[in-house]
């Protein structure tokens, strides 16, 4: 909101802020949907592509608007996507958390801090590196709470599937509820399902383990109960899973995108440093549960267990897989506490030193938020060329523009950019430089031969720093003392 005040003749609001190269891309999923395409197929590129099922959230949101102000809609949509997956994620954690905590006093504590709070990452900023709390939305929750709708409704989900797997009252009627509840987390996230596999496949290694070697003549009951329970959870929300596999071996667009979208875990200081206290107190409260709730004991010891193997796991997306385990912790940090003379002391102080992190990462988004400037904010003359170029494009047309303003524009309008985002930009670092050949060259084979590759139909570029003027088949349409739009008039 403290946003949209700060706009005013110079400035508009991007609709994010932070994060605002992807909550762009977020808009222009949106916008895509509202021309009518139904698969994903991103603008940030002009290498072909099939159409991939993914992000059809954000698709079918920006299937409700149109002209005139098309892009406050999106943003409006995006907000009230944002704030139905806090609502979302609030009621699911309680719903978690109450397996495992009665006081209604405690959940509502371990709730805040499990939404809000982040760890002890705050730490490095005395020596100028950054903590994983304002970097890693996967391991704590207030940066999707901030502005990454879809991971917010992932992991509710996740955190829902998992508490009726918990609770396993119901063989059949369980197995199939969270097995359909980890398939709805693929509409948002679809690798967040294979964190939920890792996690009760741990739980039932656990369990297995113990049966072996402590109730041996159980063994054969255990199997059979739990076998068909894990397989039907794994058959219903496989789908996904497996779409996702085949589409990203068999696409060379796919291939080339999850390439580039590296998301690697930073090394394991970085972690126990965030989350050492927690982890320690974690233990503690796992061994309380081991003669208070066995089943939740083997639940929680195998997630605390295959967390590294998890986040260390060999792709370059290592980092997504630490969705959840900020919840658990907290949840099993408080437990010890409760039982302490004084506990609420205790974990009034914890809970403070724990939204350090939240705090200032609150405090920059702010500040960012009443300062208008780029990136958060659009110049108003950007706002401009991008109308007057809306009036010329066809849908998808190629338009050329710097990075950053490509970033912006497909989420203003309908088109194609040459480059304009790190993992959807496919061979995003050789493409730069064809851009730079193309715009310093006075080469004409340079100029045809990026043409021929690229497509562009506009070109738009800031009138201070660059012109075209000695390009052949390029004329200018528009020009201001901020930009300059050529139009391609070759064949």
């Amino acid at each position: 909101m403290a946003a949209y005040f700060a706009q005013g003749n110079s400035w508009r609001f991007s609709g994010s802020l932070f994060g605002v190269e992807d909550g762009n891309s977020y808009l222009a999923k949106m916008l895509s949907g509202a021309t009518g395409e139904l698969l994903f197929k991103t603008p940030y590129t002009t290498v072909n592509q099939n159409g991939f099922i993914a992000f059809l959230p954000y698709i079918l949101l920006g299937m409700l608007t149109s002209d005139p102000g098309q892009h406050e809609q999106l943003v409006v949509l995006l907000q009230l996507f944002r704030w139905s997956g806090i609502i979302l994620l609030s009621f699911s954690s309680y719903y978690f958390i109450s397996n495992f905590i009665e006081s209604h006093f405690y959940r509502k504590v371990v709730l805040i801090i499990s939404v809000l709070g982040g760890g002890l990452g705050w730490v490095s900023l005395f020596w100028n590196k950054i903590p994983l709390e304002l970097y890693s939305p996967e391991t704590f929750g207030f940066l999707s709470v901030m502005g990454i709708p879809h991971l917010l409704f992932s992991k509710a989900l996740l955190i829902t599937g998992l508490s009726v797997f918990i609770s396993r009252e119901h063989f059949l009627k369980n197995a199939c509820i969270v097995g359909v509840l980890f398939f709805l987390v693929g509409f948002f996230q679809p690798l967040t399902i294979v964190v939920g596999w890792f996690v009760i496949t741990a739980s039932f290694c656990a369990q297995l383990i113990h049966t072996a070697f402590k109730q041996k003549k159980d063994f054969q009951v255990f199997l059979k109960k739990e076998i068909p329970f894990m397989l039907i959870i794994g058959l219903l929300s496989s789908p996904w899973v497996l779409y996702n596999i085949i589409s990203f071996q068999s696409d060379s667009f796919l291939k080339g995108w999850y390439q580039q979208n590296i998301i690697l875990s930073p090394d394991p200081g970085a972690y126990l440093l965030s989350l050492g206290i927690l982890i320690i107190a974690a233990v503690w409260g796992v061994s309380i549960l081991y003669k208070k709730n066995p089943g939740l004991f083997f639940f929680s010891a195998g997630w605390l267990i295959v967390f590294p193997l998890m986040v260390y796991f060999p792709m370059v997306v290592q980092r997504r897989m630490a969705e959840g385990i900020w919840n658990i912790l907290v949840i099993l940090a408080v437990l010890p506490l409760m039982d302490r003379p004084i506990q609420k002391k205790i974990i009034l102080g914890l809970t403070t030193i724990l939204f350090i992190s939240s705090i200032v990462f609150y405090a920059g988004a702010f500040s960012a938020a009443i300062n208008p400037q780029q990136p958060v904010f659009i110049p108003q003359t950007e706002v401009e060329a991008f109308d007057l170029l809306k009036k010329k494009v066809i849908s998808w047309d190629v338009v050329l523009a710097p990075y950053q303003v490509s970033n912006a524009l497909p989420s203003w309008l309908p088109v194609r950019v040459v480059a304009g985002h790190g993992p959807e930009s496919i061979n995003l670092i050789q493409v730069t430089k064809d851009i730079d050949g193309f715009l310093k060259s006075s080469d004409i084979n340079v100029a045809a031969q990026f043409i021929q590759q690229y497509h562009p139909k506009f070109v738009l570029l800031d009138a201070r720093e660059n012109s075209m003027d000695n390009k052949v088949n390029f004329s200018k349409v528009f020009q201001d003392r901020d930009f300059i739009i050529y139009q391609y008039t070759g064949k």
